[in-house]
Parts: C-alpha cells; structure tokens; sequence
C-alpha cells in the first residue's frame, strides 16, 4: 500500500450499510479509514467491527461509477455497501488486493501479528499464561461478533433443551409489553442497558443468565416462582450486570480452546465449538470478583430505578434452598450477605398488577 495514499486519505469519512451476516436487515454506519483499517462505527459513535485494509475484498454486483460491495474477506458473512466516491477512490487507491485472491487462513498468532491485530494477539498470547485475562480481551471484540456468536447459542441452546424441537420462544403480545416496560423501568437511565435483549424460553427450569451479544435469556419456570415483579427484576439487574461489563463474552472465551478463541476473534464461529460453549456456560461460575461487581451493578440498576436494591434476594435464596438455584454462585454471594438497610422511601411496583399478570402469561397463547 502506498504510504502517500495512506497519508491523503488519513481519517476519510463516509455513510455505509453494514450487513452482520445474520439475516437481519442493514444498518447505516459511519465507514472511517485507518492507516491499517477500516472501522464501522454506529450512528451513536460506538466502534462494531475493524476490518483490515489488507482484507478487504470486492464483492460482485460492485458497478464501475456506482456501489462498492465489500467483505472482510471472501470468506467472511459480514459486507459493507459504499456509495461515497472519494471512499471508493481511498480504497481503490490504497487496497491493492481488492480483487486478489483471499489471503491463506492460518490459526498461527505469528501469522497474524499485522496492523490492528498485533495488540489483540499480543493479548492473547498473555491469555494462554493467565487465562484471568479473558475478560479484558472480550472487550476487544466487536459486538458484532459477539451478537453472532450470542445467536448462535441461543439457537443451540433451544435446540438442546427442547424435546425433538426447539424450545419456543414466549412471545405472548401483552407479556412482550409488560415484559418490554420491565427493560424500560432499569434501564431508562442506562444508554447501553438499553441495547439489551431478553428472550423468554418456555421451559421449565427456574434459570436467568447472559449470552454474548447483549442477550439475556429468562425461563418460564423463574417467571412462575418470582412472587412479584420485583423479585424477577432483581435477577434482571443481575444478568444486566453481567452483561453491561461483556462477562458472557469473556467467560466464553475462557471455555474456549485456544484455537477456539482465535477463531471466535478473528475467523468464523465454528458450530461444533458454539455448541460445547452453549451446554458450558450455563453450568460455569464466575469468579468471586467478577460476580461482586455484577452484584454490585445491579444494585446501582434497582436504585437508579426506584426499586430495592436487594429485590431478588429472597427468591435466589428460596430456589438455592430447593436445589435449583438459577445462579448458584450468585445466590451464595447474595444468601451470605446482610440485607440492605430498610428503605422507609415508598416506591413504585415494578409493574402495575395488569403488566404482572401479563407476563406470568407471556408463554401463554
């Protein structure tokens, strides 16, 4: 690549529709150019995926004078169509293989120490000596990727817990609602809570817990042995906890195989891994650490919210004493410690006692 391109193009900017390989419609995102690569941005600034220049490949149904359709890679799901001309000229100019053949695919961090990805590798490579390290590498990997690998779980793990079908997904219109105005009500002062999704399964186990991608998945059967809606609120905030600090995402890639792990960084989410990580998860702890801090964040949830604090304490206390606690490490850490101090303030139920019945019935049709 030309170092004068590279200077004249320098933080080039333009409007792209970016299409993560799911399915689900494009979203218009900011296209910057990099010394190394091209960031995606979203409309609210936050970076979703880093492709290196080096990668880039021109898709068909690219017109001379019109769209540019590009892929990190010919392998890769995700594309990006570019219709800014000075755009197309910067990575016409400077990306000299965007017709070549794809690069060879290697699973050796030697082969990948280039541009952007020196640091990551560099990360990973401390990882494989202090597997401690995982979460602070989830927070390097782009939330698109995590959304993929979160989908792909949750359709596994539907597959799995189903009885010769996947297990469906509740989606009765007014527990949707009540279930929606539940979201709004912890997370109204909380950007990023905001970008939560909940699925409600309609299975039996007495569960709550996060995915990658920002999802969260809830089954009937906790929704049946929550007393009130506070009490379901309360496991809510702490599976937001969890997920507002990308804790899924690390404690995938600490179950992951090393070459599992480079995989789900920087190539394709192979099924067989998504899987062992989807029966996996559930089943793992966090460590004592990160799960004071999700206990601790979502305390700072029911506040913001108007709610109790400790609300869900009694309910993992009631499902730990009969056996089936939905997140045993946390009911230890909640059960051992002392309630929160009596709050005389009055406060507003979670939800009024038509949305409470509504999403006792969400799994009804």
């Amino acid at each position: 690549m030309s170092r004068t391109a590279l200077e004249r193009y320098a933080l080039l900017e333009a409007l792209g529709l970016y299409f993560d390989g799911s399915g689900e419609p494009p979203r218009e995102v900011v296209v910057k150019f990099g010394e190394a690569t091209l960031t995606l941005l979203g409309t609210d600034d936050l970076p979703i995926t880093h492709w290196a220049l080096a990668s880039l490949r021109r898709l068909p149904g690219s017109m001379p004078g019109g769209t540019l359709h590009l892929a990190p890679g010919l392998e890769s799901e995700e594309r990006l169509e570019v219709s800014d001309p000075d755009m197309i000229e910067a990575l016409t100019l400077v990306c000299r293989d965007l017709d070549g053949p794809p690069p060879p695919r290697s699973r050796t961090p030697l082969r990948l120490l280039t541009g952007t990805a020196t640091l990551v590798v560099a990360l990973v490579a401390l990882y494989l000596a202090v597997p401690l390290l995982a979460t602070q590498i989830a927070l390097l990997v782009p939330q698109a990727r995590q959304q993929m690998l979160g989908r792909a779980m949750v359709t596994d793990l539907r597959d799995t817990l189903g009885d010769g079908s996947p297990v469906r997904v509740c989606d009765a219109p007014e527990g949707v609602r009540a279930m929606s105005r539940l979201m709004t009500r912890l997370t109204r002062n909380d950007a990023e809570g905001g970008r939560i999704t909940v699925h409600v399964l309609d299975h039996p186990m007495q569960s709550v817990f996060a995915v990658p991608g920002r999802r969260i998945l809830v089954f009937r059967g906790l929704i049946e042995a929550a007393q009130s809606p506070e009490e379901l609120a309360g496991l809510l905030a702490h599976a937001m906890g969890h997920v507002l600090a990308e804790d899924p995402t690390g404690r995938a890639l600490a179950l992951a195989r090393p070459l599992e792990m480079l995989d789900i960084l920087f190539g394709r989410i192979d099924p067989e891994t998504v899987a062992r990580l989807a029966a996996d998860l559930p089943r793992t702890d966090y460590d004592d650490e990160t799960e004071a801090a999700a206990i601790a964040r979502a305390a700072g949830l029911l506040r913001e919210a108007g709610l109790p604090q400790d609300a869900g304490r009694e309910l993992l206390i009631r499902l730990t004493e009969e056996g089936d606690g939905p997140l045993p490490h946390a009911a230890r850490h909640v059960a051992g410690a002392p309630p929160a101090e009596a709050d005389d303030t009055r406060f507003l139920p979670a939800l009024d006692d038509q949305d409470w019945v509504a999403l006792r019935g969400i799994c009804d049709r």
